[in-house]
């Protein structure tokens, strides 16, 4: 039998990818492009005012007409691609490829890359047999929880003026007495992490307004956030890791080691994009931002335990400990000069000891919800 060339192999990955979004399914018609593009039309000042919100740019119109334009021109390569969140991770998925063969990683027969319609917090790989394509998927919920996760994080930390700039304090005291001044700040912890955790977190999440120097924040960690998460997942897809890697998995020892090597590879990348970056990136070149969305979702796999168990969870069969994986980030700085190896452990323990100590003060409100009855869709 002739064997098939990389343009099939990764037709047959997108038809494998088609039948995940079958199998998940969607709680929503997928909106054609068309109505998409009147949406952009008709909104445009509603949608403007979403981008100040969201970005806290100046520059409100021009990305709004940047992004239709975008979403103009991408390809939808199944029924099931909502166009919006289809560019979103056409271009993150693009840009971790570029790197890749700008530094000689062979990509194998390539990647089907798309998104789901699961309000789960899943980023998943998934080998397609008897080829060398792979198919790696994120649900609606990971993605939004992202976008809210890195919002909530940059109000949570003080900014105070410092010349014509600003500096941004990441101390574990500094940030705790910024929330606990805060009541809204202790509010939307508690339902950001209860919400996902229940399951429907995309959905009941309210859009909270930022401007200023904490929205040029939550820009940055988004960016490092999301990228971290892509490059971790094309690791497994470039490393040919086992029959299947995703968040919630069971496995062995060497599945665990495979997280740290997909870790180590995400860094990696993620300190290459930030290297060709005009502005630079602490978030994606420290590894923080890989670091809070570790955290985050580990609150969220947590705070969801705890809705249907009553008790916390105990360690994973399949990924190492949150706090292990993090501790080893340290390895990769070895190659970096001493003062940036200090810099970036003591920002990565700061923004793990936070996140610790966010969810001490939060576990003890999901038990009370369920002792109440509440349990996760």
């Amino acid at each position: 039998m002739k064997p098939r060339d990389r343009k099939d192999e990764l037709a047959v990955a997108q038809d494998f990818r088609r039948q995940l979004q079958d199998r998940v399914g969607t709680r929503a018609p997928v909106k054609p492009r068309e109505k998409i593009q009147k949406w952009f039309e008709s909104d445009f000042g509603i949608l403007s005012e979403l981008a100040a919100k969201t970005l806290g740019d100046a520059n409100y119109e021009g990305i709004v007409e940047s992004l239709k334009k975008e979403v103009a021109a991408t390809e939808l390569a199944s029924p099931h691609d909502e166009p919006l969140t289809r560019t979103i991770l056409k271009n993150l998925c693009e840009e971790v490829e570029a790197a890749c063969h700008e530094q000689g990683i062979p990509l194998r027969s390539g990647v089907a890359f798309g998104s789901t319609a699961s309000m789960a917090t899943e980023a998943a790989r998934y080998p397609v047999f008897f080829t060398e394509a792979s198919v790696i998927t994120f649900s609606l919920g990971f993605l939004s929880f992202c976008s809210h996760a890195s919002k909530l994080i940059a109000m949570s930390l003080p900014h105070k003026p410092a010349g014509t700039s600003f500096r941004i304090y990441f101390d574990i005291d500094s940030v705790f007495a910024h929330i606990n001044a805060n009541k809204d700040l202790k509010r939307q912890w508690m339902e950001l992490i209860g919400a996902y955790a229940y399951g429907s977190g995309p959905t009941i999440v309210p859009s909270q307004g930022i401007s200023g120097a904490p929205a040029l924040t939550r820009i940055q960690l988004l960016a490092s956030m999301e990228r971290f998460a892509i490059a971790h997942e094309y690791a497994h897809h470039v490393a040919d890791h086992g029959k299947r890697e995703r968040a919630s998995a069971e496995g062995d020892e060497l599945g665990k080691l495979e997280e740290y090597e997909a870790d180590f590879f995400a860094i990696r990348i993620c300190r290459y994009l930030e290297s060709k970056e005009t502005a630079r990136n602490f978030h994606l070149a420290s590894g923080t931002g890989g670091v809070l969305l570790l955290k985050c979702l580990e609150c969220v796999r947590r705070a969801r335990h705890i809705l249907v168990h009553g008790v916390d969870m105990t360690a994973s069969h399949s990924h190492p400990e949150t706090s292990a994986r993090i501790l080893a980030f340290d390895l990769i700085d070895e190659f970096l000069c001493e003062p940036n190896q200090q810099l970036y452990k003591h920002a990565r323990d700061s923004f793990s000891a936070v996140v610790d100590r966010l969810w001490r003060g939060l576990q003890p409100l999901y038990v009370r919800m369920h002792k109440s009855g509440l349990r996760p869709i």
